[in-house]
């Protein structure tokens, strides 16, 4: 038995050392593409988000300055060491970013790439697998070690009995081999003291006799012996002298000897038994009524009989006596049992009375709980609508500042590409800037849009605004379409079908 503990202690042993050492090599093998993946200059992400915490706090020129900053920061490096940077960086954050302590927000894609997510979420997933398999480990080493532990100690402690156990036997060894003698004259003389006690005994007194007993002894003696015994006769003689109503006592002959003689005795002792346990005559009991082999009872002749009636009882037999109690007791557990039904229907009634005397207001307080509760909910559903409005509608004041300060710098080099001659080489410059804000509003999900010419006005009044100075149509068909674009307006795109307009297009209108 303690072999095959020892045995699976060690297999437990053997399993939580395998998933140790798995585990120190995956972390081993985490540190060393850590390591690989870090690039040479410092990790600014904290910076970034210290600069994205405070987006809210600054004002438009600032919020126009940090994102020339970050764009600025990205044309500088190559797009190999940009995604080196990103996977640094989100290899730095992953623990803060499984664990929820960190929310990059919209610079997300920015700061760790695209398809960060998904990283995180393989993260958790290795991590709850390296969190188990720690788990079985802890746990298959400390069964393998209480079972091997336990298995050494017992076998210890059965190794120091063994050797106890022979010690004490060899120290007892010499003492018992020295003397023999001396152990058998001191079993000899206990013997002989036995014997001497047994014979000093004295014999117990026989005790006194029944007459049941007396007589199943005659009975079955004489079914035993059919041959009458020697001394029978006298025997016989001397009741038959005895049982006479003014008969003095028989006088016993003389004990014969030979092989019957102690039956007789006994028979003799059995009848003197039998005649004292007779109905004695007057108050007490009387000595004389025992037969003596020495003494002379008292005439009886003198004392008249007293005539004792005979009571006769009838004894029942016990499976009687049984059958009766047990249906006594069955009588007892009926009724009782039949007292607790009558009583648990009572109190069922009961029940069922103050249930019905309570259901009508319980059934109102229910419905008017259910009504507040119902209540509650639309109070909450209603300001978590408002609440989302609000901050849609921050949000979106912020997003709608922002992008005005750039459309405004758009306008200006419109406006200054406008005034420029062709030939002037700073036109290319120029447009270069153009295009790169257009491109940041796009990125964000801003794009420019332009009425089209010679289309009805009416209908898009939402999106683009009429000048009051009209120009004149030379068609009468033309009256009411949009003659030319005087500046651009932009959406922000919400989703394919749904957009909110960030400025209005400003066109002029045939009158």
């Amino acid at each position: 038995m303690l072999q095959k503990c020892a045995i699976l202690g060690l297999v437990f042993l053997l399993a939580g050392g395998a998933a140790y050492g798995w585990l120190h090599r995956e972390a081993q093998e985490e540190y060393r593409r850590a390591e690989s993946l870090v690039p040479t200059d410092a990790l600014e992400a904290q910076n970034y988000f210290e600069k994205y915490g405070r987006w809210y706090q600054l004002s438009p020129e600032q919020q126009n300055q940090l994102v020339l900053e970050l764009d600025n920061e990205r044309k500088s490096k190559t797009a190999l060491q940009l995604d080196q940077e990103q996977q640094a960086r989100l290899r730095a954050d992953l623990d803060k970013l499984a664990a929820g302590q960190m929310h990059p927000g919209d610079i997300a894609d920015f700061l760790y790439g695209r398809g960060w997510e998904s990283r995180v979420e393989q993260y958790k997933r290795h991590k709850e697998q390296m969190e188990t398999a720690r788990t079985v480990a802890m746990t298959c080493l400390s069964i393998g070690g209480v079972l091997f532990g336990g298995c050494a100690i017992l076998w210890f402690l059965s190794l120091l009995g063994r050797g106890i156990r022979a010690v004490f036997r060899r120290s007892s060894e010499p003492a018992a081999q020295t003397d023999p003698s001396a152990a058998e004259l001191t079993d000899i003389e206990l013997h002989e003291e036995s014997a001497e006690t047994v014979v000093a005994a004295p014999e117990p007194e026989e005790p006194p006799r029944q007459r049941r007993k007396v007589l199943a002894r005659s009975e079955t003696s004489g079914e035993s012996d059919p041959k009458p015994l020697a001394g029978l006769d006298d025997l016989f003689h001397v009741i038959s002298s005895g049982t006479g109503a003014g008969a003095a006592e028989p006088a016993w002959p003389a004990p014969r000897t030979g092989p019957a003689a102690p039956v007789l005795h006994a028979a003799m002792d059995d009848v003197a038994v039998l005649l004292t346990d007779a109905p004695a005559s007057g108050d007490g009991w009387s000595a004389g009524a025992q037969w003596s082999w020495n003494g002379t009872p008292e005439p009886a002749a003198n004392r008249p009989q007293e005539q004792h009636p005979m009571k006769r009882s009838t004894v029942r037999p016990p499976e009687e006596d049984r059958a009766a109690a047990v249906e006594s007791t069955l009588k007892v557990h009926t009724e009782d049992l039949q007292k607790q039904i009558a009583e648990f229907k009572q109190v069922a009634q009961n029940v069922q009375q103050a249930t019905r005397e309570q259901s009508a207001p319980l059934s109102n307080t229910l419905k008017e709980l259910t009504e507040q509760v119902s209540a509650i909910r639309e109070y909450a559903a209603s300001q978590q609508h408002r609440v989302e409005k609000l901050q849609d509608g921050y949000d979106w004041g912020i997003i709608r500042t922002f992008c005005l300060r750039v459309i405004r710098c758009v306008d200006n080099l419109e406006g200054r590409l406008a005034d420029l001659p062709r030939e002037d080489g700073a036109i290319s410059h120029l447009e270069e800037i153009k295009n790169e804000l257009l491109f940041a509003l796009e990125s964000s999900g801003v794009e420019q849009f332009r009425p089209d010419v010679n289309s009805e006005f009416h209908g898009q009044e939402k999106t683009a605004e009429a000048l009051k100075d009209k120009q004149p149509a030379k068609k009468p068909e033309q009256v009411g379409k949009i003659a030319r674009v005087i500046r651009p307006g932009y959406r922000y795109l919400i989703d394919d079908e749904n957009y909110r307009v960030v400025r209005m297009a400003q066109v002029k209108v045939y009158g």
